[in-house]
């Protein structure tokens, strides 16, 4: 509740009674018998005192004005904020915003479904091409992960244990069995992979002499594979007893033997037979891992050749275009509870400002009550300076004093009257009963007004859904 700040200074009776002495004045009159007994016309004390306690009531209502008028100001303008619809603007900004969206997505919609398109025909036109009848595998990205997972341990176990078989059968100990071990396994599980990947899926190939050629290599590429761990195997067998040899009696190791060795590992099946636990195990390992690689490769994608590719940039692009559709959904629902909830706001600023408007005209309607008691105030030592006067005049006198000495002295009735003295502000003087009654107004304004913008901002939702599906029919993606 706004605070005016505003006090009825008591009338100076001290400083009237200076200037205008009741009772030297009064005994002064009632010597020389005036006023007459038939008088109803006041003595000139008389008048002057009422004069200057008139005064005195101005000089208090020139003093209050001020305040009251910025008061007054304040119920008004509030009073015109509430009476102003807040909500008009909100329906008509909402639909500029909904032109934009649907503008910007119609033009999206329309290239991401050519887009599709284009790639959809590609990919169907690759089908009639290839007798291709069921869908596309597309891994997912889980799927992909546990794919690139498997690689990545079969490269570790496959690097720890060949160097743990290899550093007791190389001159170089570790260190060498490291990157000789990092070596195989990098064919074992990363080539092998890749061969999967790539050349293997051509197994499934249309055409009978791409399978046929596929076949061969990859056979090729089996016996490499096969071969290479069998040779690793037969060296690390050949070699075990030369390393150990020279690790326990320091003699110098022989390079023709070694160079031996090497030889008879390029033959390694003249040499299985001679294959000890650990040139097995590195055998097995070896071979196991490179037929996994192999799988994981082949089956990394779609196991024929492109499809998968090809089903993967078809479903990017199905999914570029029924984003743009779902995002534009969201936007839609996005404004929609936006725009709402600045209704909400508004709603309840105006709320606020009723109950300020009702505040402020209750402190204003309470300054003009306490208006109201200081004239009474006022009054009552205004009276006592004449009565003061009259008392000392009838003391004085010898004739009868006039008949207006025996009523009650009263301001003139425009002084009690708070409307009349501030007559300009008189409007916004309201009772208890009147102010709630406009409130009660400009809660059934102020809520007609709500009402009326939700209904818009729901049917201008519900003609933006309707006009989107009517954009999204013609594109049969989904």
């Amino acid at each position: 509740m706004s605070k005016l700040e505003i006090t009825w200074d008591h009338l100076p009776r001290k400083s009237i009674e200076r200037k205008y002495p009741p009772r030297s004045r009064g005994q002064d009159d009632g010597r020389r018998e005036l006023p007459n007994s038939n008088s109803r016309i006041m003595s000139d004390c008389e008048r002057e005192t009422i004069s200057a306690a008139e005064d005195h009531i101005k000089e208090q209502v020139q003093k209050a004005r001020p305040i009251l008028n910025n008061s007054e100001n304040k119920i008004d303008s509030t009073k015109t904020k509430i009476e102003t619809n807040s909500f008009h603007d909100l329906p008509i900004d909402i639909k500029t915003s909904y032109s934009s969206e649907l503008s910007k997505f119609k033009q999206n919609v329309e290239q991401d479904f050519e887009n599709w398109k284009n790639i959809n025909r590609d990919l169907e036109a690759f089908k009639d091409k290839h007798e291709i009848s069921r869908e596309p595998v597309i891994k997912s990205n889980t799927q992909i992960i546990i794919s690139l997972a498997i690689i990545s341990v079969l490269l570790v176990i496959e690097i720890f244990s060949n160097t743990n078989f290899l550093k007791t059968a190389l001159f170089g100990g570790r260190d060498l069995a490291l990157i000789v071990s990092i070596s195989i396994a990098a064919i074992n599980v990363g080539v092998s992979f890749i061969v999967g990947a790539i050349l293997l899926r051509n197994i499934n190939h249309y055409k009978v002499h791409i399978r046929n050629l596929t076949y061969f290599f990859s056979s090729l590429y089996i016996l490499f594979f096969v071969w290479l761990n069998f040779s690793l195997g037969v060296y690390r067998t050949r070699s075990e007893d030369e390393m150990l040899k020279f690790s326990m009696t320091g003699e110098n190791l022989d390079p023709q033997k070694l160079l031996e060795f090497g030889r008879q590992s390029m033959q390694p099946w003249l040499y299985i037979s001679d294959l000890n636990l650990v040139g097995w195990a590195l055998v097995i390992i070896g071979i196991t891992f490179a037929s996994v690689g192999l799988y994981d490769g082949y089956q990394y994608n779609d196991t024929y050749p492109n499809y998968g590719r090809l089903g993967k940039k078809e479903k990017i692009a199905r999914q570029m275009a029924l984003g743009v559709i779902k995002n534009h959904k969201s936007k839609i629902v996005d404004l929609y509870n936006e725009y709402s909830d600045k209704g909400k706001n508004l709603h309840e600023k105006d709320m606020d400002n009723i109950e300020t408007w009702a505040q402020e005209v209750n402190t204003f309607q309470l300054y003009f009550i306490s208006y109201q008691d200081a004239v009474i105030e006022w009054e009552k030592d205004l009276k006592h300076i004449i009565d003061e006067y009259r008392n000392n005049n009838q003391k004085s006198r010898q004739t009868a004093v006039p008949e207006y000495f025996n009523t009650n002295l009263k301001l003139d009735d425009r002084f009690y009257n708070a409307s009349l003295m501030f007559s300009s502000m008189k409007n916004v003087f309201i009772d208890d009963i009147e102010r709630g009654n406009i409130k009660n107004k400009m809660i059934s304004l102020v809520q007609e007004h709500y009402n009326d913008c939700t209904e818009k901002l729901d049917r201008l939702k519900s003609e933006v859904e309707t006009t989107t599906d009517k954009i999204i029919e013609p594109y049969r993606i989904y």
